[in-house]
């Protein structure tokens, strides 16, 4: 593969565009690598119990039922009843907890999983949209591994020509400022960034597409010229209120190796919302606070909706 450099700002993210993983020689771009855990689930006795019993009943779900029947269990229900509550309670729960958990199981070597968290969080999507009383906040929360305040350090854009589609990459790294949801990152030398402070060890890189923010926007009828998607790309020192998910991008026996991108279906910033005087850039209103809030009062909803989720007191499920 011949990869085209079209922008590289500042040393620090030098290092972010690595080698190729073993599994896929000719990805280019940013992916961080895990080991593949050969037994689940992962217990620990620091746990909350609201966690460890998920993560017991996930694995009972892993090796029982299979993606269909998952989706079949959850598009049937009539309403927003007790299992669909219950489904996204736990997840919520796991995700909020520690992302990375989810996905160490999900690339388990013990056993090969008939589903896992991401078939949940899709057989649950159409309950959202059918019957949630808050359906912008649980399509947010349920499409994401990290919900988080970010300001971005350095980019480095580049061509993927081995890419079918989403050729047209902007990685991102960024510190944290704030972690809404997902509380666990990759460490930062893992994402290849170098850190000078304690603070400065919470770190997020990832990858942002084109040609993505162009297929959202289109599916919305939003503006889609190539001066407004350029718009959309994140750029250095600036903030951002971002909705990551983490992305398989291969495996091997023993090793994982995964990049981050944007929720690019959420909002029509496409899961990258641009934050310039403490309030978010929100032109179709996603969070239903108008088209200029305070990213104060976005965080609160986001945490007030969590809080009600995780409060739920489920009738009979993964008791």
């Amino acid at each position: 593969m011949k990869i085209h450099v079209i922008m590289f700002v500042a040393i620090v993210m030098a290092a972010s565009i690595q080698a190729q993983p073993p599994c896929m020689p000719d990805y280019p771009s940013f992916y961080f690598a895990i080991a593949r855990p050969v037994s689940v689930p992962e217990l620990d006795t620091e746990m909350p119990n609201e966690v460890r019993s998920g993560l017991v009943a996930l694995d009972s779900i892993s090796r029982t039922y299979g993606r269909t029947k998952v989706d079949s269990i959850l598009d049937a229900r009539p309403d927003w009843d007790d299992t669909v509550q219950t489904f996204l309670k736990y997840l919520t729960i796991l995700t909020d907890y520690n992302p990375l958990a989810l996905l160490r199981h999900a690339n388990t070597t013990e056993y090969r999983p008939y589903s896992h968290y991401r078939d949940i969080r899709i057989g649950i999507a159409g309950a959202i949209e059918q019957y949630s009383p808050s359906k912008s906040l649980d399509a947010a929360l349920t499409s994401s591994d990290y919900i988080a305040l970010v300001t971005v350090n350095d980019t480095v854009g580049l061509i993927d020509t081995g890419a079918k589609i989403a050729r047209t990459v902007r990685v991102v790294s960024s510190t944290v400022d704030s972690a809404v949801y997902g509380r666990v990152f990759p460490a930062c030398d893992q994402q290849h960034m170098a850190t000078t402070s304690e603070h400065e060890r919470r770190c997020l890189t990832f990858n942002v597409h084109f040609e993505t923010i162009y297929k959202a926007r289109s599916e919305k009828n939003l503006p889609r010229d190539a001066i407004t998607i350029a718009s959309k790309m994140p750029l250095p020192g600036r903030q951002y209120l971002v909705f990551l998910f983490l992305y398989p991008v291969c495996r091997d026996a023993d090793t994982a190796y995964i990049s981050i991108r944007p929720a690019s279906w959420i909002g029509s910033e496409c899961g990258v919302f641009e934050v310039v005087d403490s309030k978010v850039v929100d032109t179709t209103d996603y969070f239903g606070l108008g088209t200029n809030p305070s990213v104060n009062d976005v965080i609160s909803i986001i945490n007030s909706r969590i809080r009600q989720i995780v409060s739920y007191q489920s009738l009979t499920l993964w008791k």
